[in-house]
């Protein structure tokens, strides 16, 4: 996997050059260093130069080394990650393959799922309320994608229960493989104390997939994958904006990234947005992504976010290549392995 421990280092220096880790970044930054120049109106005196041998050079900070920084990474998207699972994982009978945050998994293991009927598919998301009925769910998209398109079950959409609706329309369009629990999963669970759904697992070759995966529930997963011992992890993480500053997963980036408590406080300021948290499924605007100097920020305060989660399970972070729209969409995967 990627060497986590390089681009964790020039990310910290980023943001602290930055100011990020004093809660308030900046959209332009030069640094200064000493540089040997020869100019032209030294001297030579025998083998040596006469002075001056050394001037200050400036060199522009924010957009070059955020240049650097980026174009290290590997590029990926929601396209490839599926493409490659489709191709990776085993169609048996010891395979299961557990989508969290799923929705109605149409776009995650619930697309999986047609391609591995043999393989035990578990959706698992907490129930949310819809102001219109998703008929999306049946409506080809304008290109192919790796999207699921039920083709039956319209009448489904009335049901009020999540998890009979959910497992209806997939057996209804001929997929029994597919298993949807409407179900929160806390902390505990993830760590220790597993749901009953997720007991029986011992001995599984396990896939965990989280595709747009808000706030803590990707280090939720990341807990996941190891209590579990799953061979493969992949997550895209969404609106750390709206992460409290009470949460777990601040415990991991503080330790990942080796910051004091004042970095830390510092760094949850400049990436936390309590008017994106206070109106529930609103987007943030705390960094125009319009703006060049405004998207950088964000886009390093939350690869910082993603390096830390990387390091904790041992992974590595991917880039994705499809131009992200805000500051609370998809940046960063992160993706782990056993194998």
């Amino acid at each position: 996997m990627q060497d986590i421990d390089q681009p964790i280092s020039k990310v910290i220096n980023y943001l602290r050059e930055i100011g990020a880790f004093q809660g308030s970044p900046v959209h332009e930054k030069t640094v200064t260093s000493m540089k040997p120049v020869i100019f032209p109106q030294a001297e030579w005196d025998e083998y040596y130069m006469t002075y001056p041998y050394w001037d200050d050079v400036t060199r522009e900070f924010h957009k070059n080394e955020f240049d650097s920084i980026d174009s290290k990474l590997r590029r990926t998207s929601y396209d490839d990650v599926q493409e490659q699972a489709t191709r990776d994982i085993p169609d048996s009978n010891n395979t299961v393959i557990i989508e969290l945050g799923s929705a109605y998994g149409n776009k995650g293991a619930g697309y999986l799922a047609q391609f591995k009927p043999n393989a035990r598919v578990i959706l698992i998301s907490k129930g949310w309320k819809e102001d219109n009925p998703p008929r999306f769910l049946f409506i080809e998209p304008p290109k192919p994608m790796h999207r699921l398109v039920f083709k039956q079950g319209q009448d489904l959409l009335n049901e009020p229960d999540l998890e009979k609706r959910t497992n209806a329309l997939y057996k209804l369009n001929g997929i029994n493989n597919v298993t949807f629990y409407e179900h929160e999963l806390t902390l505990d669970e993830a760590s220790e104390n597993l749901p009953f759904f997720l007991r029986d697992l011992k001995g599984k070759e396990i896939y965990l997939f989280g595709h747009h995966l808000p706030g803590v529930l990707p280090f939720l997963m990341g807990k996941l994958y190891d209590t579990l011992n799953a061979r493969y992890m992949c997550v895209s993480p969404t609106a750390q904006e709206k992460v409290e500053p009470d949460q777990f997963s601040w415990e991991i980036i503080q330790k990942n990234l080796g910051l004091n408590d004042e970095e830390l406080e510092g760094l949850i300021t400049s990436t936390f947005d309590p008017k994106a948290k206070a109106v529930k499924g609103s987007f943030s605007d705390k960094y125009d992504y319009e703006n060049p100097a405004q998207k950088r920020i964000g886009l390093m305060i939350k690869l910082g976010v993603a390096l830390a989660l990387a390091k904790e399970i041992n992974g590595a972070v991917l880039r994705n290549e499809i131009n992200p729209f805000g500051y609370n969409k998809i940046d960063y995967y992160v993706e782990a392995k056993r194998f």
